[in-house]
Parts: C-alpha cells; structure tokens; sequence
C-alpha cells in the first residue's frame, strides 16, 4: 500500500526511528528532504512536531496527535483499497493478525503457509504479543483479527470461534508421571513444581485450583514466561502446570509429555478468534479468518479425540 502522501511517509519513518539520519537512510532518501517537509508542515500548522533533543528526536503533544491521525487515515486506507479489489473482482490484498506467544508455532503459522501457497496475492502480517495486548489491537482496529485466550473483558471484541485448550501437567519423558492417561492434582505435589506467574494468563486459573484444594502456590517454583517453563522441566528442574497449547510443539517432537487435569474445576481454557466488532472486513480478511476458524475448530477436535 502506498502512502498518503510524501509527508506522512517521512513523518512516520522519522516517529520510529528518532532520527532524520536513520529515516533518510531506511527510506533512501537525503535527510535535508525530510527535514524540509517537517519544518514545511510544523510552519503551516505554526507548532513543532518534534521536540529536538541531545539523543534524537522525541514526539510533542501536537506531533503525537498527529501520528495517530495518520495511522488511522493509513489503515483506513488500506481497508478502502480492499473494498475497491472487491469491486474490482480481485483476490488479493493484505490481512493483519494479532496472535498469543503459545501460536508462533503450530495453527498461524502452518494456516498463513498454506495461505500464501493457495492465495499469493493476498499478504499476512502477524504481531507477537501478551493476551492483553491482542485483545486491545482488535480492538482498536489495528489488525484484521486475532486469536487469543479468553478474551479478557473488554468492549468492542466479537468472538467468532471458539474451542477448549486442555490444561494439565507437563514432565519430561521417563517421569513416574509421564505414562498416565490423566492425573488428579494430589498426585503432583511429592515433586517440585514451576508455577506459572502473572502475566501468563494460565495463573489465574492455575491458582484458583491450587487454592480450591487448599494448596498454598507461592510455595512453588515460579516463573512468567512458558518458553522457560519448557526449559526448565526439559532440565528436569520440576514439572508445570500449563495449557496443552503451549507445548504443543514439544509433545509431537517427544521432548515432553502433557498429563491432563481430572480434577474436578480444572476445565479447559478457552482459546478464541476474535475481530472488532464494529469493523467490516475486506474480502482478503475474510478468506483468512475463515481459514483461521476452520483450522481453530480442527485443533479443537484433536484435542477432544486426545
């Protein structure tokens, strides 16, 4: 998609990088060029953009008005072209997604290459993040939709598929535990165990049952991040309680092996494709958030037959 304008190219290149220089040189343009059509712009709207400063460049209260103005009038935009590909009877386009840590492996990323090798006109972009801040993208309409756990309460957020994510018990394999088909809370406690902590979202639920069952959890090892958690039991440090999603990867390799929960109140968490509810999707968005929901309810079925 192409900019607005020539400004609002420089603009944006020069709110990211912090520098007319390393703007001019991402943009290979000369630095005098941006720096005039800063300096044009600040003396039409009689205010400085940027505040000049021994480090770099830092955005005022006028220049970060405007850079949200700009991002929004630049997706806005793009959802226009989109329409007009429609009209125009053409299939392709470009879809943005927000998705959880625990997917940069598995369901997107298998789904977006299947949907570049089906659909090569059509480009994905997909962001990283915690569940919080998926939530908060659709909702703000940065992105075409996105898949996470929950979703946490929030306004302006449609659910458009949902299935269960198993939660359970993870040990490396030849644990004493390993080769059981299920296990009950109480059988876990004679061996050390890494608890998931804020701000996984699993910690809430994870203390919950812990507490139902009068278990004290700041007693265990804990550790915020699943990548560690998975290196940690690897290493046979202890065992952890989290979500069959999260070490997904490392069951079908055999590093690990996931026990579910038998407990009663151990339930499954939800994972969830969600979009904004007041946006209307381009035809590309559509392709792919429909390929995402049939691939979400596959994964749901799996985990039923397992």
């Amino acid at each position: 998609m192409f900019a607005l304008s020539r400004f609002s190219a420089y603009f944006l290149a020069v709110t990211k990088a912090k520098s007319i220089r390393k703007a001019a040189e991402k943009l290979h343009v000369s630095a005098s060029a941006i720096d005039r059509q800063i300096l044009m712009v600040e003396a039409e709207l009689e205010t400085p953009l940027f505040e000049r400063l021994p480090q770099g460049l830092r955005l005022t209260a006028a220049g970060e008005v405007l850079a949200a103005a700009i991002g929004r009038w630049e997706r806005e935009f793009g959802q226009t072209l989109g329409l007009i590909d429609e009209m125009k009877g053409l299939r392709r386009g470009h879809v943005d997604l927000a998705v959880i840590n625990a997917l940069s492996e598995g369901i997107v990323p298998d789904s977006v290459g299947t949907l570049s090798e089906r659909f090569p006109g059509i480009t994905v972009g997909v962001e990283v993040l915690d569940n919080a801040l998926v939530a908060k993208r659709i909702a703000d309409g940065d992105v075409d939709a996105g898949i996470l756990l929950g979703p946490p309460p929030m306004m302006g957020l449609e659910v458009l598929e949902r299935v269960g994510v198993p939660l359970g018990i993870v040990v490396p394999p030849g644990h004493p535990l390993a080769s059981k088909a299920s296990v009950r809370l109480g059988q876990t406690l004679e061996y050390r165990t890494i608890f998931p902590a804020p701000p996984l979202v699993i910690h809430e639920h994870a203390q919950r049952l812990y507490a139902s069952h009068q278990i004290d959890s700041g007693k265990f090892v804990q550790c915020n991040n699943t990548q560690m958690m998975r290196a940690l039991i690897k290493r046979n440090v202890g065992i952890g309680m989290v979500s069959r999603l999260d070490v997904q990867a490392d069951i079908q390799a055999g590093l690990l092996c996931f026990i579910p929960l038998s407990d009663a109140g151990a339930g499954d968490l939800s994972l969830t494709l969600c979009v904004a509810s007041n946006r209307q999707p381009s035809r590309a968005a559509r392709e792919v958030i429909g390929f995402l929901a049939e691939a979400l309810r596959e994964e749901g079925a799996r985990n039923e037959a397992e």
